[in-house]
């Protein structure tokens, strides 16, 4: 398969992000018009190990599998390890179910999750069922999987290095994504300076939040004019 390389962004960048959670950079990215629909996970996709340090970020390696059905294409899967390898990290392995009963089998296990870290990866991203999730555990490599399984029938690797979605989650090839307790979020690549500059404008709006709501005495006509100085839409149409 001809997958592009991936151009590496500065690594003090991606430090900026792992001193934040995924709910605050998604509202940075929302203040700053840079969010959408398909760039966050939905409820069905699973921490599974959230006592593990986090957040991770990372860049995206994308990977199509398929299990429990025969005739499938199925594609030299070390050719994906040889693109991984060829990559800069930090990565994160995303791997989706595509075929026709996703979730019903595994499509991956502590064996290639630990493949996964030899190449760089700092975590792994599966729109799908893991298997061996008690050796798994013994990995400390953090994981998020839409569910859980204790066996694989017919694994077949179908592709790798094209978009895949995880549930509402859109992921592209070399895509930034940050991932810790709450979910995964994809950060557009060419906003991320951006996305880093408003950081310290949100974190302020909260700290005035909070100043406001534990002052003593609050009233709700005290409350309704932060509201409308600082986040009118949650006023209403009317109002706002």
């Amino acid at each position: 398969m001809n997958v592009p390389p991936i151009e590496p962004i500065p690594v003090d960048q991606l430090e900026v992000l792992r001193r934040e959670d995924c709910t605050a950079i998604y509202n940075v990215m929302k203040f700053a018009g840079l969010a959408a629909p398909d760039a966050y996970s939905g409820p069905e996709l699973r921490c599974l190990f959230p006592d593990l340090p986090l957040p991770i970020v990372g860049y995206a390696m994308t990977s199509e599998w398929t299990a429990g059905e025969t005739g499938g294409v199925n594609v030299d899967s070390l050719a994906w390890l040889d693109h991984m390898e060829a990559s800069p990290g930090p990565k994160i392995a995303v791997l989706a179910d595509v075929g026709s009963s996703p979730g019903r089998g595994g499509i991956v296990g502590d064996g290639m999750m630990a493949e996964y870290r030899a190449f760089g990866c700092v975590g792994s991203v599966v729109g799908g069922s893991v298997m061996d999730i008690i050796p798994m555990t013994k990995l400390r490599f953090p994981v998020w999987a839409t569910g859980v399984v204790p066996a694989y029938d017919q694994l077949r690797f179908a592709a790798f290095g094209r978009p895949v979605d995880i549930g509402p989650l859109r992921v592209s090839n070399g895509d930034i994504l940050m991932a810790d307790q709450g979910g995964v979020i994809r950060i557009p690549r060419a906003d991320l300076q951006a996305v880093i500059d408003g950081i310290p404008a949100f974190r302020a709006l909260e700290r005035s939040a909070a100043e406001t709501i534990n002052r003593p005495g609050l009233t709700a006509a005290e409350l309704r004019a932060w509201y409308a100085a600082n986040e009118p839409e949650f006023l209403g149409d009317e109002e706002a």
